[in-house]
């Protein structure tokens, strides 16, 4: 699943959909004055626990209007839903031996939110 634009995203996915054991590939790319910073990660491993699916639940039932998923190394897939609906996606993507870490935002408008939630929801459900 991808959100954001050409300019400023982040893409999310399995890399074997058939494992439930299997990483995760992120890709982030987030724009800064005159020049595109990118980074791919493709051993990162998501907190897709029951608590996790359930705190998640909250959020897309607009119960919560944050939510945090913890990624390894260090990184973190926080969410936000503002007044008007819109979701607001941060991303921190790291690793240990590069000691290095990219963080990017990415904006998805109010109509698009249900479908970012199903998708996003069904990344989690399918995970474990």
């Amino acid at each position: 699943m991808g959100v954001g634009r050409d300019d400023s995203f982040l893409l999310i996915e399995k890399l074997r959909p058939d494992d439930p054991y299997s990483p995760w590939r992120l890709e982030v790319l987030a724009p800064g004055a005159g020049q595109r910073f990118s980074a791919v990660h493709d051993r990162v491993v998501l907190d897709t626990s029951e608590n996790a699916r359930q705190q998640f639940a909250a959020f897309d039932a607009v119960v919560t209007q944050r939510l945090e998923i913890p990624l390894t190394e260090g990184g973190v897939l926080p969410l936000e839903r503002d007044s008007r609906g819109y979701i607001t996606v941060h991303c921190r993507l790291g690793g240990w031996k590069a000691h290095a870490a990219l963080e990017g935002v990415t904006v998805v408008e109010g109509e698009f939110t249900g479908g970012f939630c199903r998708e996003f929801g069904a990344l989690l459900r399918g995970a474990n």
